[in-house]
């Protein structure tokens, strides 16, 4: 049908509709400007007041007065609830218009979309035939389904004789749409192309038009927004700062009209939190120092440079995660307290050091930010130089955030060595424990650093100081938590072969040398009574238990549970490291809490080899556990 209607082939537009019951596309008439076809819509269907609305785009006077004599109602709705003066409007025809005023059109009838004639005449800029629909009483501040009356529609459109226009028939400059924008907000927030600096500057008239006129500077939209929020936070495009300045003088506008610097938005940020936390690109201070110029005018205009947000944060804890040390010392010059902690009880200095600066280095390199290698290495090299700027600027390097780590537990998990020894250099405390009781060489010990370890010892790390499970470096060492943290890395793919992972195993055997030659107390007992060589045989380490045990390791020492090394190399079903025990000293006899020797627990697991070889080494085959099962008949059963 619409290639039909479009060919203007009228025989066969009636052959479609009387053979194959094909409607035809009155919108599809007017837009092709088949009159005919019409006229054969009305001759099959009779229907005149879809005729008559679909008339008027013809600009064909006559025709519409015609189907009026028919009896058409002047204010007939089609399936979108559109009038004849919805389309007339459409089409821009202003005699049509006139004339269906004249015959008592509802100026203010709205479609299903709840859009007025005056708000499609303002989105189509159709300056004369807006100022005929306000002479004849349309109501200016009618709203459509997003609750945009026509005012902030001129404004979308960046037509300011509309906006004049309207303003003159009592548009409320203050209205809000449904997301609680005004006019000015709006105004402020579609300044965020170049384009509009380049061919047009109407934004800033138009502001200042609004304001005139009295819009609200502070009106909050639904997202707790002022214009300022909203203006600063669409400064997103660098080139606005080389190619024309027009973005200050916005800033300065709204301030000059007595813009709240300090208002905060539903997060809680102030307008200098949100100018701090757009500056993500180096293109900014490649081309212009606009950014800090706006920074500038805010804190010249009072904005509290303390201020938090929601997550309490200050601006510099934001200039922090943005990486941006021009910001930082512009901060601080302003007294920004350098020791202000977040609610995470973080300082700008725990931020550089780890948490959100890995965080936001891990996603600009894993988002292609950096070029290559040299551009990673060039960004990390200026979070320590900001680390540096901090602590010469009498950051605290002891504070401890919520958990309890200072800026010296996050460079040691980031195995940052140069923050490492310049916070160590600069008064940290080596042996300062966070809330789960580990010091800065346990955290490097999980983390397998070797350098770090050696680092932090010569600043008289305590290699024997125990967190709150009692466990010594030495005891991680041997196992616990790198145990866990091997695993991680091995079923991650950190090791790209057999070789790596075995050269990681003997990195952490080299760690435990390490430590044993520091004095670590190879004996030291954790909360469960453990001792480095019970982990050392837990983890089925012949190597470490070989060294501790050369070390002076106690080879009978026994845990909460009343078990010595060599139970768990009889748990473990380790015959290499049974023997090793054996050789050593270890009591083959000896009993757990539970009555249990070696030789009990052997048997239980049916290990043939280990029961022989204690057998052999004088195990007594006729002891009952507390369980009253004796071994001789075990043994018996093998």
């Amino acid at each position: 049908m619409e290639y039909a209607i479009i060919s203007h082939n009228i025989d066969f537009v009636t052959f479609l509709m009387n053979e194959y019951n094909i409607d035809i596309d009155l919108d599809c008439c007017g837009t092709y400007n088949n009159l005919d076809a019409l006229l054969v819509y009305y001759d099959q269907t009779n229907d005149i007041n879809k005729c008559f609305i679909h008339s008027t785009v013809f600009n064909n006077l006559s025709l519409c007065e015609y189907f009026l004599s028919l009896g058409a109602n002047i204010n007939a709705n089609d399936e979108y609830g559109r009038t004849a003066l919805h389309f007339s409007v459409d089409s821009g025809y202003k005699e049509i218009i006139e004339f269906l005023l004249s015959h008592g059109a509802n100026i203010n009838e709205k479609d299903r979309d709840e859009t007025t004639p005056l708000h499609i005449a303002t989105d189509h800029e159709d300056e004369t035939i807006v100022e005929l629909l306000l002479s004849h009483g349309a109501n200016v501040n009618e709203k459509d389904n997003e609750g945009r009356t026509s005012l902030p529609i001129a404004t979308i459109e960046n037509n300011q004789t509309i906006i004049e226009l309207l303003l003159s028939y009592d548009a409320n400059v203050n209205e809000k749409d449904k997301k609680g924008r005004t006019s000015l907000h709006i105004a402020t927030s579609h300044i965020n192309s170049v384009l509009h600096f380049l061919l047009d500057s109407g934004y800033k008239e138009i502001i200042e038009l609004l304001l005139s006129h009295g819009a609200n500077v502070n009106e909050k939209d639904n997202e707790g927004r002022t214009s300022l929020h909203i203006a600063i936070s669409h400064i997103n495009n660098a080139l606005l700062f080389s190619l024309d300045s027009g973005y200050k003088e916005i800033i300065e506008l709204l301030l000059s009209h007595g813009a709240n610097v300090n208002e905060k938005d539903n997060e809680g940020r102030t307008s200098l939190h949100i100018a701090i936390s757009h500056i993500n690109s180096v293109l900014h201070f490649l081309l212009d120092s606009g950014y800090k110029e706006i920074i500038e005018l805010l804190l010249s205009h009072g904005a509290n440079v303390n201020e938090k947000d929601n997550e309490g944060r200050t601006s510099l804890h934001i200039a922090t995660i943005e990486n941006n040390q021009t910001i930082i010392e512009l901060l601080l010059s302003y007294d920004a307290n350098v020791n202000e902690k977040d609610k995470k009880g973080r300082t700008a200095l725990h931020i550089a050091t780890y948490q959100d600066i890995e965080e936001k280095f891990n996603y600009l390199y894993f988002h292609n930010a950096f070029k290559d290698e040299d551009d990673a290495d060039g960004a990390l090299f200026i979070y320590r130089f900001i680390v540096e700027f901090l602590v010469s600027h009498c950051a605290n390097v002891n504070e401890k955030d919520n958990e309890g780590r200072t800026a010296l537990h996050y460079a040691v998990i980031d195995n940052d060595k140069e923050n490492v020894e310049l916070l160590l250099s600069n008064g940290a405390n080596v042996n300062e424990k966070d809330n789960e009781g580990r010091t800065s060489l346990h955290i490097a010990t999980i983390e397998n650093n070797q350098t770090i370890i050696e680092l932090l010892l010569s600043y008289d790390a305590n290699v024997n100081e125990k967190d709150k499970k009692g466990r010594t470096a030495l005891h991680i060492a041997t196992y616990q938590d790198i145990e866990e943290k091997f695993n991680y890395l091995y079923f991650h793919n950190a090791f790209k072969d057999e070789d790596d992972a075995d050269g990681a195993l003997f990195i952490y055997r080299f760690i435990v040398e390490f430590l044993v030659s520091h004095c670590a107390n190879v004996n030291e007992k954790d909360n469960e009574g453990r001792t480095a060589l019970h982990y050392a045989v837990i983890d089925n380490d012949k190597e470490n238990v070989e060294l501790l045990l050369s070390n002076g390791a106690n080879v009978n020492e026994k845990d909460n549970e009343g078990r010595t090394a060599l139970h768990y190399a009889a748990i473990g079903d380790d015959k290499e490291i049974v023997e090793l025990l054996v050789s050593h000293g270890a009591n083959v006899n000896e009993k757990d809490n539970k009555g249990r020797t070696a030789l009990n627990i052997a048997t239980s697991n049916e290990s043939k080899e280990i029961i022989e070889f204690l057998v052999s080494h004088d195990s007594k085959i006729n002891v009952k556990n507390k369980q009253k099962i004796n071994t001789s008949r075990c043994c018996r059963l093998q």
